[in-house]
């Protein structure tokens, strides 16, 4: 994740942030869905929800990096202590 300092976010604010943009996907989809298709305003809405969904991912993918090297610096600090 590079580009928007979400590296540079705690835990807590990261998950704080993916509620965040999960309520900000649903009110663009909802917004959305209260236009014509035809409507211009109505593919703004969609585009602007397609950008909260990419962020969420990443945000959730920076979670998951970080779970994931947590848990092999445990496993390899296991293995150190059992030899």
């Amino acid at each position: 994740m590079t580009g928007w300092g979400a590296e540079r976010l705690t835990r807590e604010e990261l998950l704080n942030l993916g509620t965040k943009l999960r309520s900000a996907w649903d009110a663009s989809i909802r917004q959305a869905n209260r236009r014509p298709n035809t409507s211009r305003r109505a593919w703004r809405h969609f585009a602007t929800a397609a950008e909260m969904a990419e962020l969420w991912g990443e945000a959730a993918d920076e979670l998951i990096t970080r779970r994931e090297a947590r848990v092999q610096g445990t496993a390899a600090c296991e293995l150190e202590c059992e030899c």
